[in-house]
Parts: structure tokens; C-alpha cells; sequence
């Protein structure tokens, strides 16, 4: 059976597509995995090397129906992993899904019988529609958050709409667990420190192991190649074999 699970954050830019991209790379060296950029920006696609503008067929237009999902398949170079791209065009696919009966249900739809073992959605960076649906066609979600008072409010937002999907279409979703990620030294100052106790005492044990800020990142972002493969020796990637290993020991993945 796929693992479909949604990668979501409430608000702002805290390591989503880092996560989802870096943990497609971990994984598709034994399984098989499809990433979905659900994303209006693009930034999943343009990492796993393609440019969003120049991309034909996206999420957009399979959501719409005016494509299949095999049909906006796109191999990577990455190996195991392949995408289901997006652009600025899904903005307006959103839009237009808004008036669509059974909107909340299109990319369930669209994901079943699909030939993979892992399914990664990478989300918007709000509660929208298309984070509901990704919510509804998902066995599990897993949050992102930097370690600041800010970040961690979204948190709850994202627990809420869970529940609201739990209730009303998916019953069977569980919420995998809370990275911290872009995590500065403790010598950066005590807040950073406070907040991740707070993360610890409020949602322990849904907490994964931190990943630390890195330019690391940033630099694999820039050459279009997953982290794992860019820096492999580096500890932000060590990092990321943290959380992968911690969503195995959760039977997550």
C-alpha cells in the first residue's frame, strides 16, 4: 500500500520542500517515490530540475482533469523519485477548483492506484484548499516549523484544519509529527533555546529530531540536486537521516 503523506505548514517559509525533496532523495534509494509539488511557486519542481515556467502539464491541470496524473509524470535525476510538477499556474487552477463540486476529493482521486510506494505532497504554505485536499488524500501529515514564538503558532492552525479533515473526509489521517527546522546554535541566542522547549513540552512526542540551518541548502537549492546528493557528509544532512530514521521507527514511512 502507498505511503501518501502530506508535508504542510500553516504560514511562512520553514523547510517544507527542504524536507520534502531531501527526504524523496533518503528514500528513493531503496523505494519508490513520487513527489507532488502542490505548491504555486514551484520550488520542489526547480529543485528536482525542472523550470517551473517551462513545465507543460502541472497539478493544476490534473486537479482540473484536463490531464491525468500519468500524463504530468516527470522523471528526475534523482534516482527512485519522480514529479508531479506545478507553477504559477496552479494559483488560478485553485481558483477555478473553488466552484468545482467534490474539489476536496480531486487529488485523491487522482493519486489512487498510483505506482509508488511513498506519495510526498508538498504544500502550500497556508491552510488552503489545496492543502485540504492534499489533507484528504494523505495517511499522514507531517508539519514544519522554524523554533520561533511565530512559527510555532501555526502549529495549532494546522492541528485544527487535521481534525476538520479527520471529521469531515479522512478519518484514517494521523498527524506524524513536527520538524523543527532552519534550528540556529544555541549560542544564537536563548530564545531559540525556550521556543524548542516549548515545542518539547507542548507536543512531545510528535516532535522529530531538529534540523539545523545550513548554506548548504541554500547552495543545493542553486545546483537543482537534492541535499543528500549534494552534500552528503554534511550535518545538515545527518540531520535529515535523523528524521527519516525517526519516521521509520514511527511507522510513517
Amino acid at each position: 500500500m502507498t505511503s501518501i503523506i502530506a508535508v504542510a505548514n500553516a504560514s511562512g517559509s520553514a523547510g517544507k520542500t527542504t524536507t520534502v525533496v531531501t527526504l524523496a532523495d533518503l528514500i528513493g534509494q531503496t523505494r519508490r517515490v513520487v513527489v507532488v509539488d502542490a505548491d504555486a511557486q514551484g520550488t520542489a519542481t526547480s529543485w528536482l530540475g525542472y523550470p517551473p515556467d517551462e513545465v507543460q502539464i502541472t497539478l493544476g491541470d490534473v486537479l482540473l482533469r484536463r490531464a491525468s496524473l500519468d500524463e504530468a509524470l516527470l522523471p528526475t535525476r534523482t534516482t527512485g523519485v519522480r514529479l508531479v510538477p506545478s507553477n504559477r499556474t496552479l494559483d488560478a487552477a485553485a481558483i477555478e477548483l473553488n466552484s468545482v463540486i467534490g474539489r476536496e476529493q480531486r487529488l485523491r482521486l487522482a493519486l489512487t492506484g498510483i505506482d509508488a510506494d511513498v506519495v510526498l505532497i508538498d504544500c502550500p504554505g497556508s491552510v488552503s484548499t489545496i492543502t485540504i485536499s492534499a489533507l484528504v488524500a494523505a495517511n499522514a501529515i507531517l508539519t514544519v516549523t522554524q523554533p520561533t514564538m511565530k512559527e510555532i503558532a501555526g502549529v495549532p492552525e494546522m492541528l485544527d484544519a487535521v481534525q476538520a479533515v479527520q471529521e469531515a473526509f479522512n478519518p484514517n489521517l494521523v498527524f506524524a509529527g513536527i520538524v523543527p527546522c532552519i534550528v540556529p546554535p544555541a549560542t544564537h541566542g536563548k530564545i531559540y533555546s525556550d521556543v524548542m522547549g516549548l515545542l518539547h513540552t507542548t507536543y512531545q512526542p510528535l516532535v522529530a529530531p531538529p534540523v539545523r540551518r545550513s548554506a548548504r541548502v541554500a547552495e543545493a537549492h542553486a545546483q537543482a540536486v537534492p541535499l543528500p546528493s549534494w552534500s552528503p557528509t554534511d550535518k545538515v544532512t545527518g540531520d535529515y537521516h535523523d528524521v527519516h530514521d525517526w519516521l521509520k521507527g514511527r511507522g510513517v514511512l
